[in-house]
């Protein structure tokens, strides 16, 4: 049976059921992260990145910055989650190699663990000493 435009439907007393009116897609406009459909394109991309940065030479305390928590992640997941020796002995291999890095680096460190930064301090130094 078809049903006009503004005629209610006899089983459910209604005027949208039955699939008589289509729902409307919703037009939004999609910008940067939200045009990726698939979330493992990005972090494709971002271990993409980094493990270029690393096998390169460049970057290499960023890339190792940007990284840290992904290594976390997966070291805490094979700790957690029953896992065979192979991933367990993969990850800790990754930690190491991470953690090696990063200590071969840890002069670019510094400056991020530092409380205050020397430059400013000196500055407000300054300051406080004028009249």
């Amino acid at each position: 049976m078809k049903l006009r435009r503004n005629e209610f439907c006899p089983i459910h007393r209604s005027l949208s059921c039955c699939g008589r009116e289509q729902a409307r897609r919703e037009r939004r406009l999609r910008l940067g992260v939200q045009r990726i459909e698939d979330p493992h394109q990005l972090l494709f991309l971002t271990y993409l990145l980094t493990g270029s940065a690393l096998l390169i030479g460049r970057f290499v305390p960023l890339a190792l910055a940007v990284l840290a928590p992904v290594i976390v992640n997966i070291a805490v997941m094979h700790c957690f989650v029953p896992s065979g020796r192979a991933e367990i002995s993969l990850a800790g291999l990754v930690t190491v190699l991470e953690v090696f890095l990063a200590w071969c680096y840890r002069a670019a460190f510094r400056p991020l663990l530092r409380a205050t930064d020397e430059i400013t301090l000196v500055e407000t130094r300054r300051v406080a000493r004028t009249p």
